[in-house]
């Protein structure tokens, strides 16, 4: 009995330390977001934001078994929130002929932390003089 209570001021220090330890130490992710947006530019390219929206599931679902058309880039800039963004929008091939409805369309906005600020798809619209 003598022996463990030596132990226990010991154990006692050595929990404590180790509360202290993981407080201190930067959680490490499992998804690498961290270190990826540590080791992006401050401005972010077209191709970095375009494997940074590529990255995310919800985009990845959309553009599954689809054929893509065009994929456009362009930057937007919102001044009041001092927002500057790569929006890339993806145009899908018409999968329904004869709907008289604009193709299907995703937008992914990402910022230049490489970080995606907002991901969107548009209704489809109806196309003027379509004949079905």
């Amino acid at each position: 009995m003598d022996t463990v209570k030596k132990w226990i001021p010991i154990l006692i220090i050595t929990f404590f330390v180790g509360l202290l330890a993981g407080y201190f130490l930067p959680v490490q992710s499992d998804h690498g977001e961290e270190a990826f947006v540590n080791a992006t530019p401050a401005n972010a390219t077209d191709l970095t934001a375009l494997n940074v929206a590529l990255d995310d599931p919800e985009v990845i679902e959309f553009l599954e078994n689809k054929s893509i058309d065009s994929i456009k880039f362009s930057r937007v800039s919102y001044d009041e929130k001092d927002k500057n963004l790569i929006q890339i929008g993806f145009h899908l091939s018409d999968s329904e002929a004869g709907t008289c409805l604009s193709s299907p369309r995703m937008y992914v906005e990402v910022n230049n932390s490489c970080m995606i600020y907002s991901v969107y798809q548009p209704y489809p619209s109806y196309i003027p003089g379509c004949k079905s």
